[in-house]
């Protein structure tokens, strides 16, 4: 059972006796800012995504200023969750693996999923929920922690926008 609107996103994305893709290798470029109100960085970053159980690897180059860079490495794996952001390689600005950056780490995978969309099938440790005709709520369990957000889908059953009010490194 799942929400008109991920009902829609699944038959545009997966047909019978099509095989489900188990992992994703995704490359990345543009801007970002990790607050808001703070400027935009360039950035480059690669990206592994496992459906089950959920995996994510994911490092980033982000460019701040002119000859200076910031390495930004996030793991998930065996529902244990990393987090390490190095000035030029190598002085370490932080390196934690506490609640917030399991939190972090999910929301993240789960504003990729649509990439993989047989990972986002209900399970056991995932679920939808109705929200409106072009909105469902998605749940992610794993390790303890329960993260979630509303995916936006368009009338033809693309996943438009994934939006959620948890923001795990602001309240620390």
């Amino acid at each position: 059972h799942v929400p008109e609107p991920a009902r829609r996103f699944f038959l545009r994305n997966l047909h019978e006796g099509m095989p489900h893709p188990s992992c994703l290798r995704l490359r990345e470029s543009g801007n970002v800012r990790e607050q808001f109100g703070q400027p935009w960085t360039e950035f480059v970053g690669e990206t592994y995504l496992l459906a089950n159980p959920p995996g994510l690897l994911s490092f980033a180059r982000l460019r701040p200023f002119p000859l200076v860079w910031v390495d930004r490495l996030d793991s998930y794996i065996h529902a244990r969750a990393h987090h390490q952001t190095k000035l030029l390689s190598s002085v370490d600005t932080r390196n934690v693996g506490d609640q917030a950056a399991a939190r972090a780490c999910l929301l993240t995978y789960i504003a990729r999923l649509p990439l993989l969309p047989g990972a986002l099938l209900p399970a056991d440790d995932r679920s939808w929920s109705a929200l409106g005709e072009d909105q469902a709520r998605f749940v992610l369990r794993s390790g303890g922690v329960e993260v979630g957000g509303t995916f936006v889908f368009d009338e033809l059953g693309n996943a438009i926008a994934f939006e959620t009010d948890e923001f795990p490194y602001l309240n620390e």
